[in-house]
């Protein structure tokens, strides 16, 4: 069944309202009629399914039939901080972190960054991720999306995140992942850094593992920046029960 994001739903009146893009896709891709039904989510966990009421010029009228709080959520509380990366590189990284589960995202810039962006940027980057977070969402049936958090100076990590049940940083030259992580169920929040395209310098390591990181490495072939970060965070969550 078809699922949309909604900001306008009344729980007493039974009403909800599609807007924006999704109007038009509804219409002419769609092609849903008055009396189609689809499920409907508000991005806070809140899902319900809907009847289409009928059509208006820049939005759809539904009437909601039954309403739910559904936990798609994972048990472990996952943060990926990633340094910035160049492309569209990050657009993808979002989306498939949102299916997976994890928490929050952020992104650093690191000495080997290639990526230098304004401000005003930064700030189009931001809305832009939401957007993709949300649009996943609709595939995924996940009901809450990624939280996307201002990037940050690599230094400031440090201050940023401090309560975490378990902090690694992945970098090529160390043991691999598998083979030095103890399954510990108890172990529920966790960091995880992911370097740029050139990696990490020896000095960004030694910083992380004075500020009680695990430095350690996803096997014996290198990654793309990208791959690194989708293999790390699958990885950690088959190992502590949430795949």
């Amino acid at each position: 069944m078809h699922r949309f994001f909604v900001n306008n739903y009344d729980l007493k009146d039974k009403t909800a309202l599609i807007e924006g893009s999704d109007v038009r896709h509804i219409k002419n891709v769609m092609r849903l009629k008055e009396k189609d039904r689809v499920k409907l989510f508000d991005g806070k966990g809140f899902e319900c399914l809907a009847e289409i009421v009928r059509f208006e010029k820049n939005r759809v009228v539904l009437s909601i039939i039954e309403e739910n709080i559904i936990n798609r959520e994972s048990p472990l509380n996952i943060t990926v901080a990633q340094a910035y990366l160049k492309d569209n590189k990050m657009d993808t990284i979002i989306r498939h972190l949102n299916e997976l589960g994890v928490k929050a995202w952020f992104p650093f810039f690191s000495e080997r960054t290639v990526p230098k962006i304004s401000e005003d940027k930064i700030k189009k980057k931001i809305a832009r991720w939401e957007k993709i977070a949300i649009e996943s969402l609709k595939q995924c049936e996940r009901n809450i999306p990624i939280e996307i958090k201002k990037p940050v100076k690599f230094q400031e990590l440090f201050e940023i995140e401090k309560d975490n049940d378990l902090k690694i940083v992945f970098w090529e030259c160390e043991k691999t992942l598998c083979d030095t992580i103890n399954k510990n169920k108890k172990i529920k929040k966790i960091l995880l850094i992911i370097g740029p395209e050139g990696g990490f310098s020896k000095n960004e390591i030694e910083l992380c593992k004075k500020n009680s990181f695990l430095s350690l490495s996803l096997g014996p072939r290198i990654l793309k920046a990208d791959t690194a970060t989708i293999s790390a965070c699958s990885i950690v969550q088959h190992l502590f029960g949430d795949m």
